[in-house]
């Protein structure tokens, strides 16, 4: 994924002790127009604000870094813990999608970036 776009997903560490608790990234997925955010942690982690910090850094990243203006995001329809974020940074729900016919239909979310943003 880096050789080829660039980006991939990056280890999430607390701050203290360097100690993995995750990964958070864009991918570039078969299936999907769009590079995509995504994030998982190891339970124990989840729900003290961590997977919200690195989507945000990861957001701020596509953009500066990588000139990505435009990223989609998916997740199972019944994971409302990963819906509440996703929609909380900026993401709007654009219904259901399957990334391969076979697939089961997960949940389909958008994300632009704001005009004039790179001014901030």
């Amino acid at each position: 994924m880096y050789a080829r776009h660039g980006y991939g997903l990056y280890a999430v560490e607390l701050k203290q002790g360097d100690l993995p608790i995750g990964m958070c990234g864009l991918v570039k997925r078969e299936g999907l127009e769009l590079t995509d955010v995504g994030f998982a942690l190891l339970e124990r982690f989840q729900g003290h604000g961590y997977a919200r910090e690195a989507a945000e850094a990861t957001l701020a990243h596509a953009e500066r870094d990588c000139g990505l203006k435009q990223l989609a995001a998916i997740t199972d329809p019944v994971n409302q813990r990963s819906i509440r974020l996703l929609e909380s940074i900026g993401f709007e729900p654009a219904g259901s999608r399957r990334l391969a016919p076979e697939a089961a239909l997960v949940s389909y979310f958008l994300w632009q970036a704001r005009a004039g943003a790179e001014d901030a």
